[in-house]
């Protein structure tokens, strides 16, 4: 029975972890300015565990756009598979009756361009999301992504994210710890660039060069960001195929951003040893 008891323990201890991977952990919807509580009690962040094993997210970090970061202070287990919520304020009976796995400070959801970053107790950038204006953020209505679309680097596109349609709570639009639904009734003219119309390669880059190929001839502007959105470098071209030497980048996770015309692409690159 002690041997049995020993393996079931351990069974236990190893079907829980703490991920040191990129994209184990996404963010999955998240609602900037609720309708019915104000933005300080509303406002919250759902994510989601891709894998099949559970993951305690304590003494991880989540930031801002800013220099705003919060480092989670306890235990929060984040079910395989399975979802939990991060929210301004706790209390149900104040935060527009949304249950809340974990209670935040310091951090806030901007309306118009912003981020959220994801990370680890060893600072790996699990995930980051980075908005603009082509996005879909409306006023009492969560922004979810679609459930085609639990990746992290699909997360980065806002043709991925929509308007959800579901009400919770004390009114207002969101799936809170559960399956996203999309908003049918109010089609998005979002401008950005397919995925497919640029080819970034190689990612993860690993002989200190990034290229960026694509049919547009137009002209286009090419930043990298790190994860505290600092801009590191940055090019103008109207070439079809164009290069980055990455020497200057240390290993980590960055933000790639395509101007092209009215269009926007954005994209994860990572960066290896």
């Amino acid at each position: 029975m002690k041997y049995i008891y020993l393996s079931l323990s351990l069974f236990l201890f190893s079907s829980q972890i703490t991920s040191q991977n990129v994209g184990d952990i996404i963010i999955s919807e998240m609602i900037h300015n609720p309708d019915a509580v104000s933005d300080a009690n509303g406002e919250w962040i759902e994510i989601y565990n891709t894998t099949s094993a559970d993951i305690n997210i304590e003494n991880w970090k989540i930031s801002d756009d800013g220099d705003n970061y919060h480092v989670i202070s306890s235990s929060v287990v984040v079910p395989a598979n399975d979802f939990a919520i991060l929210g301004r304020n706790g209390d149900f009976n104040i935060n527009g009756k949304v249950d809340v796995d974990y209670e935040y400070s310091g951090i806030a959801l901007v309306n118009s361009d912003g981020e959220i970053t994801i990370v680890n107790e060893n600072d790996v950038l699990i995930d980051a999301v980075v908005w603009d204006e082509n996005f879909p953020i409306k006023a009492g209505k969560s922004m979810s992504l679609k459930v085609d679309k639990f990746d992290y680097e699909a997360n980065d596109i806002a043709d991925n994210w929509e308007i959800a349609t579901s009400t919770f709570g004390d009114g207002d639009y969101g799936t809170p710890g559960r399956k996203n639904d999309a908003d049918d009734e109010d089609p998005l003219s979002i401008t950005n660039l397919n995925k497919n119309e640029y080819k970034i390669f190689p990612n993860p880059i690993t002989n200190e060069h990034l290229t960026i190929s694509t049919s547009s001839m137009s002209n286009k502007y090419l930043y990298i960001y790190n994860n505290v959105g600092q801009l590191l470098l940055h090019k103008e071209s109207s070439q079809s195929k164009i290069t980055f030497n990455t020497t200057t980048l240390k290993p980590g996770v960055y933000i790639l951003k395509i101007n092209d015309k009215d269009k926007v692409f954005t994209r994860k690159i990572i960066v290896k040893d």
